[in-house]
């Protein structure tokens, strides 16, 4: 191979490199954007169960059981 083409392989090499280095900053620059929108994101609610015991029974009779009542959760 001549001289001049192999100058013009080495220059159309790095035309082409430089437009994948380019092609690779600006998608690297559009997912830092994406990355960034779901870490600013609020954090899914978190389900609260509550436990309710209104009146315990004790099932002898009907009475109402002895014991202090519990605080609700």
């Amino acid at each position: 191979m001549s001289a001049a083409g192999l100058r013009r392989a080495g220059f159309a090499a790095t035309v082409a490199v430089a437009l994948l280095m380019l092609a690779s900053a600006l998608h690297g620059m559009t997912r830092v954007d994406t990355t960034l929108e779901i870490a600013s994101a609020a954090p899914p609610e978190r389900q609260i169960l509550v436990v309710d015991e209104r009146e315990r029974w004790t099932g002898r009779g009907g009475a109402h059981d002895c014991r202090e009542p519990r605080p609700r959760i």
